[in-house]
């Protein structure tokens, strides 16, 4: 029976050598000047005790304890799982502790109407169909392909493998009037501005630009938030 590896420690002497290591692999100065600092703390918090799993653990804790953000705590870990890597025993590593859920923001009411008084009075039609459409109709950015003439004429609105709903029918009739306008017969309503690109990027920049001169922040602004307003409701 083979015997238990011991737990490393940790002491100046043995993160001059991790370092060196990490040098001679290429790592640049400003991560090792970070693995350095991360080695210290955790070198000071050990005071000489071997890096075993419970004191590893009360580190994290500490740590969390302590008010440091998600981010700073993945990094530190990062920093000794790599030297613990290092010393044979990746057993010990720990595991980064999971980022907090994004919370998408969303448009009130008041910002909505905002909004779309705005997007109304510029001279890019497309911006309150737009608008309607992703908050109103709840159709995602990467359905936009699918929105085509054919499918407007119908009075549908759907996407493969989606269920389709009927359009409002001024809607409907605001769609195919932009289409007219702009000689579009047949395919998909809306394309990019230069006709060249992804309407998906052209759509995101121009309602950003809408944000701004709503007074709006761009993150409240984009096909995704104002998704959630179909899908959520106003805050």
């Amino acid at each position: 029976m083979s015997t238990p590896a011991c737990a490393p420690c940790l002491d100046p002497a043995a993160i001059e050598r991790f370092l060196a290591a990490r040098r001679q692999a290429g790592l640049s100065e400003t991560t090792l000047r970070r693995y350095r600092g991360d080695l210290e703390l955790l070198c000071k918090f050990a005071a000489g005790r071997p890096l075993e799993a419970p004191l590893l653990e009360q580190w994290r804790a500490g740590m969390e304890a302590a008010g440091y953000s998600v981010r700073s705590v993945s990094a530190r870990l990062m920093t000794a799982n790599a030297y613990l890597a290092f010393c044979g025993r990746p057993d010990l590593r720990q595991a980064l502790p999971a980022p907090p859920p994004r919370t998408l923001p969303v448009l009130t009411a008041a910002e909505y109407a905002r909004l779309l008084a705005e997007a109304e009075a510029q001279p890019d039609a497309r911006l309150p169909l737009l608008i309607r459409l992703f908050a109103e109709q709840g159709l995602l950015l990467r359905q936009l392909p699918a929105l085509t003439v054919e499918a407007v004429a119908a009075g549908r609105l759907g996407a493969p493998g989606a269920a389709a709903r009927d359009l409002p029918l001024r809607l409907q009739w605001s769609l195919l009037r932009y289409a007219r306008a702009r000689g579009v017969q047949s395919g998909p309503v809306f394309a990019s501005r230069t006709g060249r690109g992804s309407i998906q990027t052209d759509v995101s920049a121009a309602l950003r630009g809408l944000a701004l001169r709503a007074g709006l922040p761009p993150e409240k602004v984009t096909p995704r938030s104002l998704h959630k307003l179909f899908t959520g409701g106003f805050q």
